[in-house]
């Protein structure tokens, strides 16, 4: 293994780092452009599937009408309701075995084992405030502060395009999972 691709996959920051998303991001695209350079792109793509993927069941919860209420009443009282709605949901993520990985604007992304307690937990915090939500289930590269994967951005689409206020929306490969767990 050349040092160029040795150098890059050890610059990308362990899941205990704290850097932003942004910079993270920055990292893995040098680290992913060095490897393609050097013809050893397989190898940094087994190298992060190794050391960070996971098969996880992903929540994103949304809060209603952000958009209208920023416009409305203003970003400062919105960045209020973003709070109040975090304090609302990280205790039930967590109450549910979760994580929450990160915010996104006024979505929230959490991780958990199953599709079933990632459900549970849309659903409870749904109980308690407006929004919608959607869970999707799948392998992900899960870097702590950020979190990857096609059903990362399946769960997103699901819970902007098809999710009713109130309900929990599950990707096609949620359901199938739930479906084998039964």
């Amino acid at each position: 293994m050349s040092r160029a691709f040795l150098f890059a996959a050890a610059s990308y920051p362990s899941r205990s780092a704290r850097r932003s998303p942004v910079e993270a991001a920055v990292n893995l695209t040098r680290a992913l452009a060095v490897a393609r350079d050097q013809g050893l792109e397989d190898e940094l793509k087994a190298f992060l599937h190794r050391f960070f993927g996971v098969t996880a069941a992903i929540l994103v919860v949304d809060m209603a009408n952000f958009t209208r209420d920023t416009a409305q009443f203003g970003i400062v009282h919105e960045m209020l309701a973003i709070h109040d709605f975090e304090q609302i949901a990280r205790p039930i993520i967590a109450a549910h075995g979760g994580r929450r990985v990160k915010r996104d604007a006024d979505a929230i992304f959490a991780l958990f084992q199953t599709v079933e307690s990632a459900r549970a937990a849309g659903v409870q915090i749904l109980d308690t405030t407006l929004g919608s939500a959607a869970v999707g289930f799948g392998p992900v590269l899960d870097f702590g502060n950020d979190v990857m994967g096609s059903e990362v951005n399946k769960a997103a689409k699901t819970q902007q395009r098809h999710a009713l206020h109130g309900v929990v929306e599950l990707t096609k490969a949620a359901r199938a999972h739930l479906a084998l767990a039964v």
